[in-house]
């Protein structure tokens, strides 16, 4: 949508403002403004991204830890050391 507006902005603007020095002023503002906020949007996309990945990065090591803890006291070995000592 961004993107697709500050495609149009300079045809919408150049229909509504007559005056050439203020036309080019607002185009320019339009495409500065599209930019600013494409690029907050993507940093904000990104921001959620990252916190997704680690959100399931610390559960897959919580089951990794949960299945290592489950495989040592299958094996009896909770606390001894591992049979070595």
């Amino acid at each position: 949508m961004v993107r697709t507006g500050g495609i149009l902005a300079p045809l919408i603007i150049g229909e509504f403002v007559k005056d050439p020095d203020k036309k080019w002023k607002a185009i320019r503002l339009s495409a500065v403004a599209a930019a600013v906020i494409s690029e907050a949007l993507y940093a904000w996309h990104q921001g959620r991204n990252k916190q997704t990945r680690e959100a399931e990065h610390e559960a897959h090591d919580e089951d990794l830890e949960n299945r290592l803890r489950a495989t040592i006291a299958q094996c009896g070995m909770g606390g001894t050391g591992m049979g070595m000592g």
